[in-house]
């Protein structure tokens, strides 16, 4: 699908910045780089939302952080919105 295209594409970016938003290093990913392409931007921010949304701690070598980072990234957002921690 086009998703696939993007996410490949941007595969290097996505993980980093889902790194960054785990260490809380990053918040937001309203302002994105120069690097990506007008026409991929929107879907580039939703990849990062529903990889967010679907975030556990297997993903944690793919990120190159910690199982315990992204448990506690998940338990600071659980905490946030009430929403129940996988």
């Amino acid at each position: 699908t086009g998703l696939r295209h993007i996410e490949h594409r941007y595969r290097g970016f996505l993980r980093d910045t889902l790194r960054a938003i785990v260490l809380g290093e990053r918040k937001e990913v309203d302002v994105l780089p120069t690097s990506i392409a007008e026409s991929d931007r929107l879907a580039v921010k939703e990849l990062i939302r529903r990889q967010l949304q679907d975030l556990h701690e297997g993903r944690a070598v793919l990120l190159g952080v910690q199982p315990v980072e992204i448990a506690n990234y998940l338990s600071k957002l659980s905490n946030k919105k009430g929403r129940r921690v996988r």
